[in-house]
C-alpha cells in the first residue's frame, strides 16, 4: 500500500516513508558530495534531505507534468542548498557536465520508459563513481516496470530498505568505458 507522509517543518507531503528518507540520508552521508533527486514532487523529502547536509548541494529535477501546483510548494519547502530544475532527465543531460553526484535518487516517472531513461542518465552521465543510486518503488508490485528497467540496466541492488532499492557503484575501473 502506498501512504503519503507529512512531515510538521514542510508544506504538502511525500510518498516515501520515513525508514526510506532516512535510509537517503544515511546512504549521502556515507558518500558525501553533491546529491541529484530525479523526482522531487512537493520538495517534502527534498527538504528532509537538504536540512541533513546543509554543506552539501542537493539537485532536484521534475518535469511536474502531473502537477503544476507542486512548483509552488517545492519552492515554499526550498533550502539554501537546494536548486531547482524543471525538465527531464534528457534536460539534466543538457545543462549538467558530466559525473557531479555521489547519490542520486530516482523516483521520476513510475513506468518502464521513464525509468530507464533516468537510470541510464544517472549512470552513463550523472554519477560520479564510486557512488549510489537508490530508487523509490522498486519492490511495488503496481510499478513492475521500475524493478525492470533497474534489473536490466543496474543488476541486484546492493540493499534494499521498505521499497527503495540502494545500489552502491564501485570507481569506474581504469580499463572500463567510460561514457557521458
Amino acid at each position: 500500500m502506498i501512504e503519503a507522509w507529512s512531515h510538521r517543518d514542510y508544506r504538502g507531503f511525500t510518498l516515501m516513508a520515513p525508514d526510506e528518507r532516512d535510509a537517503v540520508v544515511a546512504e549521502w552521508r556515507r558518500v558525501g558530495g553533491a546529491a541529484l533527486e530525479i523526482g522531487t514532487f512537493q520538495g517534502v523529502a527534498a527538504g528532509v534531505f537538504a536540512d541533513a547536509m546543509p554543506d552539501n548541494r542537493l539537485v532536484c529535477l521534475d518535469t511536474f507534468e502531473a502537477n503544476h501546483d507542486a512548483i509552488a510548494t517545492w519552492l515554499a519547502n526550498q533550502r539554501p542548498n537546494a536548486t531547482l530544475i524543471v525538465g527531464d532527465a534528457d534536460t539534466l543531460e543538457r545543462l549538467m557536465p558530466p559525473r557531479q553526484f555521489r547519490l542520486i535518487l530516482v523516483d521520476g516517472g513510475h513506468d518502464y520508459d521513464a525509468c530507464l531513461c533516468d537510470v541510464d542518465v544517472a549512470l552513463r552521465h550523472a554519477l560520479d563513481r564510486p557512488g549510489s543510486i537508490l530508487v523509490h518503488d522498486y519492490t511495488c508490485q503496481c510499478f513492475a516496470g521500475i524493478r525492470r528497467a533497474c534489473l536490466e540496466l543496474l543488476g541486484v541492488p546492493t540493499t534494499i530498505v521498505n521499497t527503495l532499492a540502494i545500489y552502491r557503484l564501485p570507481a569506474i575501473a581504469p580499463d572500463e568505458k567510460e561514457t557521458t
